[in-house]
C-alpha cells in the first residue's frame, strides 16, 4: 500500500505527504487538462456517432446504387449504350464499352468500401476518446485518493507534533510557592 497510517514512525508520515505531493504535482494538470473536456467530449461523442451512421448510411447507398444504376439520370446513358444495337455498331469495340460499364461500378464498389474503412476509422477514433475519458475519471478518483491521505496524514503529524511539544506541568503547590 502506497500510504499507510498506521505506522508508529512519525518520520515516515513526513515523508508519505512528500511523496503526496510529488504525485499530485503530476498527476494534477493532467486530470485538468482529461477531466475538464467532459460537456466537449460528450458533445463530441454524439456527433461522431451520428456522423458514424451517416457514413455507412452512405455506403449502403452506394451498394444499393449499383443495382439502380441504369436508370438514374445521367448513368442510364451508359445503359442505353450497352444494350442498344445502334451504339454497339457505331464502336469498334464492344469490349470497351463493358470495360467502362465494369470500371465505374468498380468505381462505386470502391467509395462504398472507402466509406466504410472512414466510418470504421471515426467509429475507432471515438472509442479511443472513450478511453481517455475514462481514465481520466479514473486518474480524478487517484487524485481524491492522494489529496485525502495527504490531508490525513498531515493531521496526524500536526496532532504528533502538538502531542510531544506540550510537556505537562506538574501543577504548582500553593503553599509552598514551587
Amino acid at each position: 500500500m502506497l500510504f499507510n497510517t498506521e505506522k508508529k514512525a512519525p518520520h515516515d508520515a513526513d515523508q508519505q505527504i512528500q511523496d503526496a505531493n510529488r504525485y499530485l504535482e503530476t498527476l494534477s494538470p493532467l486530470v485538468n487538462t482529461i477531466y475538464s473536456n467532459s460537456a466537449v467530449h460528450m458533445i463530441g461523442q454524439g456527433m461522431g456517432i451520428i456522423s458514424e451512421f451517416i457514413i455507412y448510411v452512405l455506403a449502403l447507398a452506394c451498394f444499393l446504387f449499383l443495382f439502380i444504376m441504369n436508370k438514374v439520370f445521367p448513368f442510364y446513358i451508359l445503359g442505353e449504350i450497352i444494350d442498344k444495337k445502334i451504339y454497339r455498331d457505331a464502336l469498334q469495340s464492344k469490349g470497351d464499352i463493358d470495360a467502362f460499364h465494369i470500371g465505374v461500378k468498380a468505381l462505386v464498389v470502391i467509395i462504398g468500401l472507402l466509406l466504410i474503412f472512414w466510418a470504421m476509422a471515426l467509429g475507432s477514433a471515438r472509442r479511443h476518446r472513450t478511453m481517455l475519458q475514462q481514465s481520466g475519471k479514473e486518474l480524478k478518483n487517484l487524485e481524491t485518493y492522494f489529496v485525502d491521505k495527504k490531508s490525513l496524514l498531515e493531521k496526524l503529524v500536526s496532532h504528533h507534533t502538538t502531542s510531544t511539544t506540550t510537556e505537562v506541568k506538574p501543577p504548582i503547590d500553593t503553599n509552598t510557592g514551587t
